[in-house]
């Protein structure tokens, strides 16, 4: 009967498991044998989880703070006896948590992860490029799900339903296919890229099946990603419409404009250049440079399909003005980037942020550089922990989530 709540568990059947061992429960709470007094905390402790996977599942009541605490322990990492990287306990910062889908936030397991330290070491990994290490987390990634289809075959029919590129007119649910696995993993997988959790840096690649769905744009997201451990969240950046599809990365280009957009990027490309290594750039290379943009601007109102953020050139004209004293101006251009940015999660949004709290605190501004604090304290954890209800309580669950995942360092 335990093993059969285990599994139903295991199942995502949280409700039919927790019938189980309550059942269980109560037919040995009454035993007084000393030698089952294990096995009753046991069934206690499974009993307890999977009432907190279905009110998970059921409600999206997660204990955020805990699920932190909990990563950054699985992800402790030591050195074996060959000075290679493994992990503290077992199975690493993999967590045992159900899934929940509402209005503006997904939460979900990885249908299968691998870590860069599993498939390669970090005291050899200096030896080899970083494209080759993500090939060996592929080719892990594609061994490991070959082998749960094989183990487990209900699960075939959710991965093959995934874009796999070979435009075929059927599949057979029979077979754990390696070509078809590996051309889904190539086309769905999501990479980790050095997340920090705890004092351990994760890299690898994993494989979620529901945000696979996504379609990809560089700078219309409508929906931001949020990984600890294994566990992805996934929130609304703005109200969605019945029928809009959601966004994560990029889209393909409209072949009659790419002329005009790569000469426009080559030009500011060498106007950026030529700004960031002067000391004190000319007054006109800077309004060149903002023309430039400008027309980059206009190119993609006159043709959406176009892809490119202007956040980082932006940045620069910003930096330009600062080195030339006009700090007030500096600070315009930066809060201009971040109206047009604040409702699309950009991973360097934090340091446009940090940039005008250093503008502001120059120009003397300390009120709004603290405005301006607060502004990047939410918007570095918000996308995990949502909108904060308490603003008596918001900034220390904040800071100690920030301490935690080091989403930024102040």
């Amino acid at each position: 009967a335990y093993r059969k709540g285990k599994a139903l568990c295991g199942l995502k059947r949280y409700k039919e498991a927790i019938i189980t061992l309550q059942n269980l429960y109560q037919s040995t709470k009454s035993n007084t044998d000393d030698s089952i007094s294990s096995i009753k905390q046991s069934i206690e402790q499974l009993l307890k989880h999977a009432e907190i996977l279905d009110s998970e599942n059921e409600n999206g009541q997660y204990d955020y703070i805990s699920i932190i605490d909990e990563c950054c322990e699985r992800a402790k990492i030591r050195k074996d006896s060959k000075g290679n990287d493994e992990w503290v306990y077992e199975i690493g910062a993999r967590l045992d948590h159900a899934d929940f889908l509402c209005e503006d936030i997904e939460i979900r397991l990885a249908f299968s992860i691998v870590y860069s330290h599993e498939v390669l070491g970090y005291s050899m990994k200096s030896n080899i490029q970083n494209d080759q290490t993500l090939s060996l987390c592929s080719v892990e990634l594609i061994h490991r799900i070959t082998q749960k289809l094989l183990e487990e075959p209900y699960h075939r029919q959710e991965v093959y339903k995934l874009y796999n590129g070979l435009n075929l007119d059927k599949t057979n649910m029979n077979l754990a296919n390696v070509d078809i696995i590996g051309n889904i993993v190539g086309l769905n997988s999501f990479e980790l890229d050095n997340i920090i959790v705890g004092n351990s840096s994760l890299s690898g690649e994993g494989l979620w099946i529901l945000p696979s769905y996504f379609n990809h744009s560089c700078i219309d997201e409508n929906v931001t990603q949020y990984i600890l451990g294994d566990l992805m969240f996934i929130r609304s950046l703005r109200p969605i419409l019945q029928g809009e599809e959601l966004l994560v990365n990029y889209r393909s280009v409209g072949p009659e404009t790419t002329h005009k957009r790569a000469q426009l990027l080559n030009t500011v490309e060498k106007l950026l250049k030529l700004v960031t290594n002067e000391p004190e750039p000319e007054l006109s290379l800077i309004k060149k440079l903002e023309k430039t943009i400008f027309e980059l601007h206009n190119l993609r109102k006159e043709h959406p399909e176009l892809e490119f953020n202007t956040l980082e050139p932006n940045r620069i004209i910003s930096l330009a003005y600062r080195k030339n004293g006009n700090l007030r101006k500096a600070l315009s251009i930066l809060k201009g980037v971040y109206n047009s940015y604040k409702n699309v999660y950009l991973k360097n949004i934090n340091w446009i942020v940090l940039d005008i709290v250093s503008l502001c605190t120059d120009l003397k501004q300390m009120e709004e550089a603290r405005k301006w604090v607060d502004i990047l304290l939410k918007g570095s954890v918000e996308p995990l922990l949502g909108k904060f209800k308490d603003e008596d309580k918001w900034k220390k669950e904040a800071l100690y989530l920030m301490e935690k995942k080091k989403l930024i360092r102040l």
